[in-house]
């Protein structure tokens, strides 16, 4: 990554910025103390990496407009989010549905 894009990108932020990575944080205390978010996946962790995967896609978009970013981005938020327990939830949900 080149110095100038990083200063130039550095200089564009505003104080919507930390607030929107606090949300972020926010939402994913919200996930771990509901016992979604993986094991061993900090709150901050995950909201650092969110925007960082979200980012990257969306610069590959503007060089391929054929590119889908969202199935990708789907599979990233799996990748952070305990699935077995939503499973099991969404089982028991089914279950009692019926």
């Amino acid at each position: 990554m080149s110095a100038p894009w990083v200063r130039q990108q550095r200089a564009g932020r505003t104080p919507g910025h930390q607030r929107g990575r606090t949300q972020f944080a926010d939402g994913f205390l919200d996930e771990a103390a509901r016992g979604r978010l993986r094991e061993g996946v900090s709150p901050e962790s995950a909201a650092a990496l969110f925007p960082a995967v979200l980012n990257g896609l969306q610069l590959q978009w503007v060089l391929d407009q054929d590119l889908d970013i969202i199935g990708p981005l789907n599979d990233f938020v799996r990748l952070l989010l305990d699935q077995s327990d939503r499973d099991d939830r969404d089982d028991r949900e089914d279950r009692e549905d019926q």
